[in-house]
């Protein structure tokens, strides 16, 4: 299992959204679900806790990243917490973590503080880190989407101890 292929690119599929969404349309059958995305072709899933363990046949064949941070949910707004640990990540066979990274919003939703220390722990184990790095989270803000903006949030990712970033695409490939 590889993160990347031979020509430096990967194809992420995040399945992790039944965490803090529940049941979404298209996710009713993860099973099923993630023999589409495998046979498909990607590289990565990017799931949860349970999906890896209950679904473990279905990875067997496919690259594993286990979002470790989590928050609101329909049933109750909370701050953004971790909640999986690097060793529970790599217990799963995993071969990354991700959680978010928030620096633009009000104290980072959590997530400048719970970021930079989940990169340590994996760290430790050798475990890359993917920082889902959104300038100012959730919110709605002009600058969202804004090349200066995004460039900033990226390499406060990186600067953070990120080894890979997932950002808003700016319409600008520099």
């Amino acid at each position: 299992h590889r993160l990347f292929g031979p020509d430096k690119r990967s194809v992420i599929v995040a399945m992790d959204h039944g965490s803090t969404e529940g049941v979404m349309k298209g996710f009713e059958d993860p099973g099923k679900l993630l023999e589409q995305v495998v046979a498909g072709g990607a590289d990565v899933i990017l799931t949860t806790v349970g999906i890896a363990r209950h679904f473990s046949k279905e990875l067997s064949t496919i690259s594993v990243m286990i979002r470790c941070d989590g928050a609101t949910s329909p049933l109750l707004e909370r701050p953004r917490e971790l909640i999986v640990d690097a060793e529970t990540v790599l217990s799963l066979g995993a071969e990354a973590a991700a959680a978010m990274y928030f620096p633009g919003t009000a104290n980072g939703h959590g997530s400048t503080i719970y970021f930079p220390q989940l990169v340590a722990e994996a760290h430790r184990w050798n475990l890359p880190v993917m920082a889902e790095a959104l300038p100012y989270g959730f919110e709605s803000h002009k600058d969202s989407h804004e090349t200066h903006a995004v460039a900033a949030t990226c390499r406060m990712a990186a600067e953070n101890g990120a080894d890979i970033v997932k950002t808003f695409y700016t319409g600008d490939r520099e």
